[in-house]
Formats: structure tokens, C-alpha cells, sequence
């Protein structure tokens, strides 16, 4: 039992180095590394030639980007610069115990795929060279679009930016965007091949959380058994009554009325099937929500013990820099007193001193 993969990213004909990281790989680049080029997979121990699986190849899907960008404008009208993003490509993978699932899993995650970018994707490729098995994708913006097309958290954060918006609510626009774009993964795929939407790392699930979420997903992508099977005998019509002249058939109700009945009583186990495993779900929700509850309300605690402390420690400071403030203006008093001292001293020595006769010095 795991969770889902799906990532995505963004290239331009020339890779761009930004803020002190390394320079991110260019369109050609990382078809190459699809492709199993030389040089180009130093990750993969025995490199195998991908599968197409729709489509064109990496490499076409990152020429015909080239394309796009070579004709495409900028909002102002100005030819796109060389770093400008035109080529969206993804990976999904699946967890490597559960490979027996891999047929089905590709073929739900392709449909999935030519649903969210229609015309838009190019390319969708297998490699079965690494632990994991996984698809990559590869999309590219049709004459005229904007690359925000192509990626769900960008689209909405440019969205936000023409209302005026400012940039911390372009930055949720996108969050929020590309949590979406998962959850759609999860309900449409990942949900039927018990794969939960997150991992108990992301969010700090506790290990009984985690269990409990898991047989949630385990209840909900448990497949119907094949059991409800009608024949070409049943529903050829039965003989009611034999008579020398030609024997008698049901009629169309009564051959109805047969097989609904037949469909019940097949049916019958499979919806105390579906039945148990609603609760089964429902049960490990609840489970899953208490749990969360819990652990809230154990943040809540932790937090409101952190601020006491932090309020204590505060009274402490301050009383302690009161101490400081009347040492400092004691230290002044004694100052000012032995200054004060030390002068008197000096006009007694003066006076004594003028005092003596000259003979007597």
C-alpha cells in the first residue's frame, strides 16, 4: 500500500540558471533523458529504449515545442525570449509491488492524460528500466496559446495577476490550483489501485493515522468479482408447456420476471460485498478524522504550553533588566558619592597644605 506519484514541470529551448541553483535542463535535454540517450541517463543501470505509448517520441514532442516557441509572442507582442517555457512534461509512476496492477494502471492514466490536454499532449512514453515502472508526458500549446495552458497552478496564478492581485494571492491561486490538479488524479486513477492521495510524511501522520487511511483506500479500490454472469441459456426462452402441435415458450414477462430474479439472487452476495466495504470505508474515515482531531488538539496544547513558557520567560527578562536598571543607578550613586568624596578629600589636603609654615615644609 502506497501512495500516488504524478509531478510536473516546465521547459524552455534554453535551460536557465536562477537564483544560485544549478542550470535546469533545456527542452532537448530532458527529452534526451526519456529518450535513453547516451550520456543522458547516467541514473539508469541498464538503459531500454522507451515505449511509446501515444503520440509522437520525447525528442519530436521537444521539436515541435521548439516550433511553438520559435512562432510564439509574449503578452506585449515580442518574440518569446530563448528561456521562455514551451514544453510541459510529467511523470507518473507506480510502486514496484504493486507491478501485477501496471497494464491497467497505464492504460487509466494515458485516458486521464488525453482528457486534461487533448490535442495539447504529444507524446506519453513507458520505461520499465528503473524500481518503479512510470510513464512521462509530454504537452506543448497549440499556435496562438499561452504556455499557461499547460499547467493548472500557473494558469490560475496568471489569472490572479490580470485582477491586480498581489503576489501572495497569485502564490495560493497556485497552490490551490495544483492541489486540484492532483485530487482530480486521485479520484479518476490512483483511488482504484489503493493508492492514497498523500504520504504520512507529508502530513505527519501518526502511524495509526496512516494504517487507518490506508485500509480506507484499500476498502474503496477493492474490485467486484465477476459473479454476476448471465448466459446465452438464460436468456433464451425457457419451454412452459409441451404440446404435440408445438411446444409453449415464455412470454416476455414471464422471461423478465426470470431474470430479474436471476440478477437478485447473484447480486445478492455481491451488495453485502459493497455493503461491508462502505463501512469498512466509513469506519476507517472516522478512525482517519479522530486521529487528525487528536493530533490537533494535541498541536493546540503544545502550542498554548509554548506561549506560557514564552510569557514566563518574558516576566523573567523584564524583571531581570529592572535589576540591571537599578544597578546601573545605584553604580551611578556610588559614583557621584565617591566623586563627591574624593573632591572634599583633595580641598582638606589643600588647605592643610597652605596651612604649614614655609619653614616648617
Amino acid at each position: 500500500m502506497s501512495y500516488q506519484f504524478l509531478h510536473i514541470e516546465a521547459y524552455a529551448r534554453h535551460g536557465s540558471k536562477q537564483h544560485g541553483q544549478p542550470r535546469k535542463w533545456s527542452a532537448r535535454e530532458i527529452a534526451a533523458e526519456a529518450m535513453r540517450d547516451p550520456d543522458a541517463c547516467p541514473h539508469v543501470e541498464q538503459p531500454q529504449p522507451p515505449q511509446v505509448l501515444h503520440g509522437c517520441t520525447p525528442a519530436e514532442a521537444a521539436k515541435q515545442a521548439e516550433d511553438w516557441a520559435n512562432a510564439a509572442t509574449d503578452a506585449k507582442g515580442r518574440k518569446l525570449r530563448r528561456d521562455g517555457l514551451a514544453l510541459a512534461a510529467g511523470v507518473v509512476s507506480l510502486p514496484a509491488e504493486q507491478a501485477k496492477d501496471w497494464p491497467r494502471f497505464r492504460e487509466a492514466t494515458v485516458a486521464w492524460l488525453k482528457q486534461q490536454y487533448g490535442e495539447r499532449l504529444r507524446s506519453v512514453v513507458e520505461h520499465t528500466d528503473e524500481k518503479h515502472p512510470h510513464l512521462h508526458f509530454y504537452a506543448v500549446p497549440l499556435p496562438g496559446e499561452r504556455f499557461d495552458v499547460l499547467h493548472p497552478g500557473r494558469q490560475a496564478a496568471a489569472q490572479k495577476a490580470q485582477q491586480g492581485a498581489k503576489k501572495g494571492a497569485q502564490n495560493a491561486a497556485y497552490k490551490q490550483a495544483m492541489v486540484g490538479w492532483q485530487d482530480d488524479f486521485q479520484r479518476a486513477v490512483a483511488a482504484h489501485f489503493a493508492l492514497t492521495r498523500r504520504g504520512p510524511g507529508k502530513r505527519r501522520l501518526t502511524r495509526g493515522a496512516w494504517k487507518a487511511e490506508q485500509e480506507q483506500a484499500r476498502s474503496l479500490a477493492q474490485p467486484v468479482p465477476a459473479e454476476l454472469v448471465i448466459t446465452p441459456q438464460d436468456v433464451k426462452k425457457q419451454v412452459t408447456r409441451k404440446r404435440l402441435l408445438g411446444d409453449e415458450y415464455e412470454t416476455g414477462d414471464e422471461l423478465a420476471a426470470r431474470l430479474t430474479k436471476l440478477v437478485q439472487e447473484q447480486a445478492r452476495p455481491l451488495a453485502a460485498q459493497a455493503a461491508r466495504a462502505d463501512f469498512d470505508g466509513k469506519q476507517a474515515a472516522r478512525m482517519v478524522q479522530r486521529v487528525q482531531v487528536l493530533e490537533s488538539t494535541d498541536n493546540t496544547a503544545r502550542a498554548e504550553l509554548a506561549e506560557r513558557q514564552a510569557q514566563e520567560l518574558r516576566r523573567e527578562l523584564d524583571a531581570e533588566r529592572r535589576k540591571a536598571a537599578k544597578a546601573d543607578e545605584l553604580a551611578e550613586l556610588y559614583r557621584s558619592g565617591r566623586d563627591a568624596a574624593l573632591d572634599e578629600l583633595r580641598a582638606i589636603q589643600r588647605r592643610r597644605t597652605s596651612r604649614v609654615a614655609p619653614g616648617e615644609r
